[in-house]
């Protein structure tokens, strides 16, 4: 098992709503789309949080500086390598995601970082 987690923030402009609908109205169905192609290979898990800084449990403060926290788990790392390749090496498809990114999201924020898990929770 690879599982990365992704913390991106949401362009200024964007509401948290709007944020919320265009990441899963269009990035979700483009992944699905590059998945179908082929290009993307099969996520065992793709789960989107979208953090809710005005909730009155959320931590206020500057700290938390992201927006949406994403988990992506492939089979293995060689998958989630052979992604980035396939994405990269067509220049139609880089396109796209780099367009539907600058959409959605402010470049200058994204960060990434390869996790191990481990669940505790016992029934």
């Amino acid at each position: 098992m690879f599982r990365m987690l992704i913390f991106a923030k949401r362009r200024q402009d964007l509401s948290y709503d709007d944020f919320v609908a265009g990441y899963e109205s269009s990035h979700v169905s483009l992944v699905d789309a590059l998945t179908r192609s082929g290009l993307h290979k099969e996520m065992r898990a793709y789960c989107r949080n979208y953090l809710r800084h005005d909730h009155a449990l959320s931590t206020p403060g500057r700290h938390v500086d992201f927006d949406l926290v994403v988990e992506a788990e492939f089979a293995c790392a060689e998958d989630f390598a052979l992604t980035m390749r396939n994405i990269a090496g067509d220049d139609e498809a880089l396109d796209r995601v780099n367009a539907d990114f600058d959409r959605l999201l402010d470049p200058s924020r994204p960060r990434h970082v390869v996790v191990d898990e481990q669940d505790s929770v016992r029934h």
